[in-house]
């Protein structure tokens, strides 16, 4: 919450740190109900990548609990083709509240789209 973007050149500023599970990558905004195109595409080409480098890995998408942008951003992989897309419901709390640590985390840097 209360982070910007900067769409020129794709960097965010943030109000306050956000933690994450450690190893991931945290594509924000990528699971609204019209997610910005340089946005999506980002998250889009960051799994893709993910799959060259490791086929049989399953993506998990995750967010906050109560938050469902996760399980949108995992629906719309799905549509695109991707298999073995997971959603972790419990979010960032659930995993701390399980004992696991979380990590300070950056937001990708996406750049604009240009048609």
């Amino acid at each position: 919450e209360g982070g910007v973007r900067d769409p020129a050149t794709g960097i965010w500023t943030l109000a306050s740190a956000h933690e994450t599970i450690p190893g991931a990558l945290w594509h924000p905004e990528t699971g609204r109900g019209q997610p910005d195109v340089a946005l999506w595409l980002g998250l889009h080409d960051a799994v893709a990548a993910a799959r060259e480098r490791s086929p049989g890995m399953p993506v998990v998408l995750f967010c906050r609990t109560d938050c469902w942008m996760a399980w949108n951003a995992a629906r719309r992989l799905a549509r695109d083709g991707f298999g073995n897309v997971r959603w972790l419901a419990e979010g960032i709390e659930g995993w701390h509240g399980a004992g696991r640590a979380l990590v300070v985390a950056s937001p990708a840097r996406i750049l604009p789209v240009f048609p």
